[in-house]
């Protein structure tokens, strides 16, 4: 942690697939991150209930909820959580939608 409470390079990467979330992990840690991997909605959520994180990678589809779920939490947490959307699936009105609802990046 650093002095103002938030931790340092803790990213909490939300994936449902194994293959992607593995290589969002690795490139993390790479760059010096400490990294917790989910692919559910409801672990994120859990997760996010226990510990800090300094950003959230965070998959559009997930087969267990709303990725905006995570998004609300993120922003309602004491420390606010910043929130990359990561999908392959989404298009412009998903790209939209991320930005009105307080993502900060969409890829």
């Amino acid at each position: 942690m650093n002095p103002g409470g938030t931790p340092d390079r803790a990213i909490l990467v939300i994936e449902d697939d194994e293959a992607t979330a593995e290589l969002e992990r690795r490139a993390l840690v790479r760059s010096g991150a400490a990294v917790r991997v989910v692919g559910r909605v409801c672990d994120a959520l859990e997760l996010l209930e226990r510990e800090a994180f300094s950003a959230i990678l965070l998959d559009y589809q997930l087969p267990d909820g709303d990725a905006w779920r995570i998004v609300e939490v993120a922003k309602s947490l004491r420390l606010r959580t910043p929130v990359v959307l990561v999908t392959a699936m989404g298009n412009e009105l998903v790209a939209a939608e991320a930005i009105h609802r307080g993502v900060v990046e969409y890829v």
